[in-house]
Formats: structure tokens, C-alpha cells, sequence
């Protein structure tokens, strides 16, 4: 299983995740979705709403997905957590099958 830390100074911290923000921008195309394939080295990086959509459902249980978010002062990213997985498929399939 991959673990996703940042490194601050001389410490580790766990990172944000995308369930702690309400308003994440999951179709915003500035916010790259990725996915780290556990065990093979892969890492998939989709831009588009389509794509993000076609990335979330082809995603394995044990796949890591992270969104970097830029900020006004820095850009963190942010690990989309799986319970967070049904609203982002809902909010990206909204745009994409034009249902508001």
C-alpha cells in the first residue's frame, strides 16, 4: 500500500484530504487528478473532466488518487480519500452528462 506524507521542516504530517473541504474543485482544470498505481510504478495524471471521471472508475481499491490544489500562497495536495469517491463521480458526471 503507498502512504502519501508531506515533509515539513523536520517533520512528517499526514495530508489534506479532499473530504475536508466542501467545495473541492474536482472539474476545475487546474487541479490535476492522479493516480499512483500501487505495485507498478504507474502514475496516470488526468486534466479534463471526462478523463477524471474515466480515471476515478477505473481506479483499484489499493490505488492512491491526489489532487494538487494551488493556493494563494502554496499548492498542497490533497489525497482523495475513497469515502470521497461518490460525490466526486457525481459532481464530474454532472458536467460531463450535462445534468446541472
Amino acid at each position: 500500500m503507498c502512504k502519501v506524507v508531506y515533509v515539513r521542516g523536520n517533520r512528517e504530517v499526514e495530508p489534506r484530504k479532499s473530504s475536508d473541504s466542501q467545495r473541492f474543485p474536482f472539474t476545475d482544470v487546474r487541479v490535476p487528478i492522479m493516480s499512483v498505481k500501487n505495485g507498478g510504478g504507474e502514475i496516470l495524471i488526468a486534466n479534463g473532466t471526462q478523463d477524471k471521471l474515466r480515471l476515478l472508475r477505473q481506479a483499484a481499491p489499493d490505488d492512491v488518487l491526489l489532487a494538487p490544489w494551488p493556493g494563494r500562497k502554496r499548492q498542497d495536495v490533497f489525497v482523495i480519500d475513497k469515502e470521497d469517491y461518490g460525490r466526486m463521480e457525481q459532481i464530474l458526471s454532472a458536467v460531463v452528462y450535462n445534468r446541472g
